[in-house]
């Protein structure tokens, strides 16, 4: 490999290690339970995340009510379920 080949490789890595936390976001991981007005936990709940950017992810709850996600800072989290209000946003 020659001085020029040994010189490209290295500014590609360098690259490549910086360039990712460009974009790097704060990411928090949150979990809960969904309940009704009972305290009853809901099976199946569906929990999504929009971010800022509109990108929705989500999860379902499990027997137990429960759910976690990784929420990136400045996201919506919207609850649904059959049966009751369309959704509750937080």
């Amino acid at each position: 490999m020659n001085f020029k080949a040994k010189l490209i490789f290295a500014w590609i890595v360098l690259c490549c290690l910086t360039f990712p936390d460009s974009f790097a976001q704060e990411v928090r991981t949150i979990s809960g339970t969904v309940s009704d007005e009972n305290r009853q936990t809901i099976i199946g709940a569906s929990v999504a995340v929009t971010t800022p950017g509109g990108i929705k992810t989500g999860t379902v709850t499990g027997v137990d009510g429960r759910f976690t996600l990784a929420v990136p800072a400045g996201s919506t989290l919207s609850v649904t379920y059959i049966g009751y209000k369309p959704y509750q946003e937080v």
